[in-house]
């Protein structure tokens, strides 16, 4: 008996089955940034935008293809200086080959192996897991990367679920006890004066009843070590000083 929580399934002794995160020893880790001069806000989903890109519906169960896809969408877009579009559906098939199924969803870090082999003409030199802190994750941000990640649904007072708080406020909450769903999304930007991530997801949620642009909800900075661990990625149009800095970093 499978059971439901919206979007997000559940096997028959109440584990979450879809997104997660399964870090695997063959990661790349990093967990140092460059030094940059840090913008009170930096918004890469709106400046995409401006370019032409839209964020998309994802069919059932494919966050974490999604995610890829806007994440590749959004870095390539502002890179080209025009709309990019990545196939979520095709970055999902080729997950299905390398093990993913649709009535489990996938892992992120599955997505990013993928889309590394798999690329639909935007190579990637790179991908890696962050294992920094808050700090390092916003300077990358403001050097133009995405991360790929996941928030968890979990019991909350007086609301059932730290989901349904969030549709109403718009704003992270870590929840109690036992994970009873997650979902994939992507880290686009972030606030220091309001000290929050932004958070893109391709169910298209309204969170905050319409607060944020659709599909977005805020994480607290105090927050930051609830949610799944963060995956990023490098390609051609990286400059060779960062490669290279990179490389220091890299972890077999």
């Amino acid at each position: 008996m499978i059971k439901t929580l919206n979007w997000w399934i559940l096997d028959k002794f109440g584990n979450p089955m879809t997104c997660g995160d399964n870090p695997s020893p063959r990661d790349y880790k990093i967990s140092s940034a460059p030094k940059v001069v840090l913008h009170d806000t930096v918004d890469l989903r709106v400046r995409a935008e401006e370019l032409g890109f839209e964020m998309t519906k994802q069919s059932f169960n494919s966050c974490t293809s999604y995610s890829r896809k806007h994440g590749a969408e959004i870095e390539n877009t502002i890179e080209h200086g025009k709309r990019i579009v990545i196939d979520g559906e095709l970055q999902w098939k080729f997950q299905e080959l390398n093990g993913a199924k649709r009535s489990q969803g996938d892992f992120i870090q599955n997505a990013e192996n993928v889309f590394q082999k798999n690329n639909q003409g935007f190579p990637q030199t790179e991908y890696r897991k962050w294992e920094g802190d808050l700090e390092g994750l916003l300077r990358w941000i403001a050097l133009g990367k995405t991360f790929r990640t996941g928030i968890s649904w979990k019991y909350l007072p007086n609301y059932g679920t730290n989901f349904k708080k969030m549709l109403e406020t718009g704003v992270f909450e870590a929840g109690q006890g036992k994970k009873l769903g997650g979902h994939a999304g992507i880290i686009t930007g972030f606030d220091r004066t309001k000290e929050v991530l932004f958070f893109d997801e391709s169910e298209l949620e309204l969170w905050g009843k319409g607060k944020f642009p659709k599909g977005r909800l805020v994480i607290p900075f105090k927050c930051f070590g609830e949610i799944y661990s963060q995956y990023f990625s490098f390609d051609e149009w990286d400059k060779k000083p960062v490669v290279e800095f990179v490389e220091q970093y890299k972890i077999k």
